[in-house]
């Protein structure tokens, strides 16, 4: 089952703004007449690329619980939990860096000491789901 991901609004705000700024900092010195080419080109490519990784890491954050895993795609990462490891889900508001793009989101612990966090959506059929497949783990809600 497919989860998308919850996007606070200043997070939203606060991401566009880097968007922006790089895209901004990589044209501004290809348009300055008697700048550098090379140095520009180079400011541009750099410029480029943090803006298309700070998209795809934005716009690419999806979660997945299939029969036996929960897969968190978060851009170019990619993390796999088997569901048999998770021991425990809450709801938590917390702005710790993570594969959450929200403040509120679930705290997944699993293995022995491993946490991550994430945001889905859909809250509740995110924990429905967690709780059909993984029986063992706790579920704490809100």
């Amino acid at each position: 089952m497919r989860f998308v991901t919850r996007r606070d609004l200043w997070l939203s705000i606060t991401i566009w703004a880097c968007v922006l700024l790089a895209i901004f900092s990589g044209l501004s010195p290809l348009l300055i007449s008697g700048a550098d080419a090379v140095g520009g080109t180079v400011v541009f490519i750099i410029s480029f690329g943090v803006a298309g990784l700070l998209l795809w890491i934005w716009l690419g954050t999806v979660y997945y619980v299939t029969e036996s895993t929960l897969v968190i795609h978060n851009g170019p990462f990619k993390k796999i939990i088997p569901l048999e490891s998770i021991t425990s889900v809450k709801s938590v508001r917390s702005v710790v860096a993570s594969a959450a793009t929200s403040a509120q989101r679930l705290e997944i612990l699993y293995n022995k000491y491993d946490i991550i966090y994430i945001s889905p959506l859909d809250e509740e059929a995110f924990l429905a789901e967690v709780q059909k497949r993984c029986p063992r783990a706790t579920v704490h809600t809100r």
